[in-house]
Parts: structure tokens; sequence; C-alpha cells
């Protein structure tokens, strides 16, 4: 198995300016912030980094981005979304020559697929990528790619792993479809559940919102886990997620509110690319009130 692949994975915001271009200012600091708390590997341009909103040069330019701040040493996922099989290949190539080490993308979404066309579409992209693919079963695409065909895909050689954004019985029946292979690994992408799947012995955990704002939170709550402080993770565990409840239940999108901690903080502005509606400064009061709330502070 890739061992960088069995770590916590933050899904990382893209940072814009208030005309919606790219921040490359303010994405360095969220890599450097994210990099120094001890993360080794980042995942760009994925449903938390507003991936399917950028033009291939702006995608390319943001994988740039994270790979000179992040360094050699960082192992880099990117999403190379897209709706046929030769432009999710363009991504892929793109991104090998921009530096990322891994892509990752969910099926088309535009068209109805059938199983045996799920599964040319990603034969024909592992057989061509220049880049390990990882599959993503994301639960606001249109298909989902069952554990049958996860478990015929993972003896793909360049087919690296599923990122299973999902309950944890749907996250126990891709274990079971792709057994204890070594060269292929199952992700966890539900927050929520990041305690709960190290019990099932997940090893690889892909966090979003928690991700970028927590980091040196999300990588106590699995050390301590990990070395058998299981009440400790518990505790810091359950504090980070009763704040998270609430901050998703404020009348924002959820990624605009995790923009807005970042403002807050100084790491990188609130702005989200258009139509999905920036927090407004009303709502930056409201969540400063709930970080006083819970006492939380970026480390």
């Amino acid at each position: 198995m890739n061992k960088d692949l069995a770590c916590v994975i933050p899904a990382v915001v893209t940072a814009l300016n208030p005309d919606n271009s790219f921040d490359s200012t303010g994405m360095r600091k969220l890599v450097r912030y994210i990099v120094d708390s001890g993360m080794k590997t980042l995942f760009i341009l994925g449903f938390m980094g507003e991936g399917l909103t950028f033009s291939r040069e702006q995608r390319r330019e943001i994988i740039r981005t994270a790979r000179e701040e992040g360094g050699e040493d960082v192992s880099i996922i990117t999403g190379v979304f897209d709706n046929a099989t030769e432009l999710i290949l363009q991504h892929a190539r793109d991104a090998e020559e921009s530096g990322a080490n891994y892509v990752l993308t969910t099926p088309t979404d535009f068209y109805p697929l059938r199983d045996h066309e799920l599964e040319q579409l990603f034969t024909d992209i592992a057989d061509q990528s220049p880049l390990p693919l990882i599959i993503y079963n994301c639960p606001l695409n249109s298909h989902y790619v069952s554990g049958d065909l996860i478990g015929r895909l993972s003896h793909h050689p360049n087919i690296a792993g599923v990122k299973q954004t999902s309950d944890l019985l749907k996250l126990e029946q891709m274990q079971l479809a792709a057994g204890n292979r070594e060269d292929f690994i199952i992700l966890s992408g539900e927050e929520f559940n990041y305690l709960a799947s190290m019990t099932m012995e997940i090893e690889g955990f892909m966090l979003g919102g928690p991700g970028n704002v927590f980091p040196n939170k999300c990588l106590r709550i699995y050390e301590n886990y990990q070395e058998g402080r299981i009440k400790e993770a518990h505790t810091e565990y359950q504090n980070m997620i009763n704040f998270l409840f609430e901050l998703y239940a404020l009348p924002m999108d959820e990624t605009a509110a995790i923009k807005g901690i970042l403002e807050i903080s100084g790491i990188c502005g609130r702005w989200m690319r258009k139509p999905i509606i920036s927090v407004t400064d009303d709502e930056i009061r409201a969540i400063e009130t709930l970080m006083a709330k819970y006492q939380i502070t970026l480390d």
C-alpha cells in the first residue's frame, strides 16, 4: 500500500480573492499552516476545494502553488472531476505536469451510467493516467460505485484506493469487497465518522472542514487513538464535532463557513466561487460567537 495514503489527509479549500480570482498568497499561507501542523499528504481541488469550478489553467496554477509551498516531501492528491473520460484524463496529465502524486475522481455526473459503463470509465482512466487513481464515492454524485465493482477495480495496478464518504455500513462493505489488499486503501471521507472509522481499522482519513481549521487537533486525535489514549482522543474529538454540528447548522454553505473561520484567523479570505454566496459580515460575527462558545482558536 502507498504509505502516504495511510494517514490523515486534509481536503484543502481554495483561497480566493474578492473578485473570484485565485489567491496564491492566501493559498500558500493555508498550505503552510496545514503542513506546519505535521500533515504530510494534502487533497486539493476536491469538493471542499471547489474543484469543478476552475479552468484547466487555474487548476494547474492551484496545484503548482500547493506543490511549491508544501515542498517535495508532501504528497498531493488532486481532484480531476469532469464529465467525459478524455477530459478527466486531460486533467490527470495536467496534474502530473504540475506536481501532483495522485489523482482522484468521481464518476461522470451528467448522463446516467450502468455498472459496466462505470467499470469501463475507471478502467480507461487507470489505463491511461500518468498518476495512480483514487475513486471517489461522493454522496452528491448521481452514481454510486458498488462494493462488487470496487472489488474488481481494486485489482487494477494503477488504482490506489477508494474514498468512501458515507455511513459506516457502506465503509465496511468497501472493506469487505476489497479484502486485505496491501496495494489498495479504503479512505474514510466523512469527518463525523472520523473516530468511529478508526475502530474499524481504517487507515486513511480525508477530512474537509476540520482538516483546514484544526489540523493539529485532527492529528492529536489520531495519535492519541493509535497510542491507546482512547479517552483523550474521544474527548477532543467530541469537542471538535460538537462545534462543527453547530457551525454546519448555521444558514450558510459549509465550505463558506470554514472559509469564514480562516478569514477570522487571518489565514485566507472568505470568498467562494460564484454562484455560491460567501459569508456576510453578520455571518462572520455569528461564527465568531460560536468560536467563543467552544473556546475555539486555531493552533
